[in-house]
């Protein structure tokens, strides 16, 4: 995969304001010298956006190249995945993939994977969750609520040495993950489960997953899993994936 696309300069500068409209300053008052600031694309000088002139700029370089160095020194074999990484002006997706770290259901193992986010426009902190990948259809799940995540606000910065732990982390929670997908792999669908999906991913999706008739909570995690990972965006897919979790309890 070439990260070439990930990795664009970026640049701080400061703004110089003559006659700023009113109807913005009645909002944002920009008269406090450094209080406000610009994030600039440097290669094709694109304005990506205006921030708070504390907000701490991390370069997508400066996270995937320490991450991949760590990666290198973890002893255990990973791969960085296309299926659900994504880069645009404003925010970035990088999945990891470890293919002999996995769970499994009854259908097939599932890899653990990590997902690196950043974002240039204040929308998303650095954040690292988990999840896992299920390698045949390529279906994308996060656990939020169970494995580890870091998370970092960008007026603090990140410290990408603590790869090692997390990653540590997540694995021991590995047999948590492994008995929930079993729990609702067994349990039935509900109208409280119903409930929860239309109410975290959308009446729209949540109507796909139940005109399936999935038998089981897990078949109806997976249906709804399939369709975020196949039919959305890939700039949509991680706050769905998340919220897909949360309804799950995962």
């Amino acid at each position: 995969m070439d990260l070439e696309e990930y990795i664009f300069p970026v640049v701080e500068k400061p703004i110089a304001l003559r006659d700023w409209p009113a109807r913005i300053t009645a909002k944002v008052r920009l008269d406090s010298p450094g209080q406000y600031k610009v994030i600039v694309r440097e290669d094709t000088n694109e304005i990506i956006s205006v921030v708070r002139g504390s907000y701490k700029l991390v370069p997508n370089e400066e996270l995937i190249k320490p991450m991949l160095t760590e990666l290198d020194g973890l002893g255990m074999a990973s791969y960085i995945d296309e299926t659900h990484s994504f880069v645009n002006n404003h925010r970035m997706r990088l999945q990891i993939t470890f293919p002999e770290i996995t769970i499994q259901d009854r259908y097939s193992e599932i890899a653990l994977s990590l997902f690196l986010h950043n974002s240039y426009n204040a929308s998303e902190a650095v954040r690292i969750f988990f999840g896992a990948i299920r390698l045949i259809c390529s279906n994308g799940m996060v656990f939020g609520r169970v494995l580890a995540q870091y998370y970092a606000r960008h007026t603090k910065g990140f410290n990408a040495g603590y790869l090692k732990e997390i990653l540590r982390i997540a694995c021991e929670q590995l047999p948590l993950v492994q008995n929930r997908i079993t729990s609702l792999d067994s349990e039935p669908v509900t109208e409280e489960l119903r409930n929860r999906i239309e109410r975290e991913i959308g009446k729209r999706i949540a109507k796909r997953v139940f005109d399936t008739q999935p038998e089981s909570q897990w078949q109806a995690y997976n249906e709804a899993a399939r369709i975020i990972s196949h039919d959305l965006d890939q700039s949509r897919q991680a706050r769905y994936q998340q919220a897909l979790s949360k309804a799950f309890g995962l």
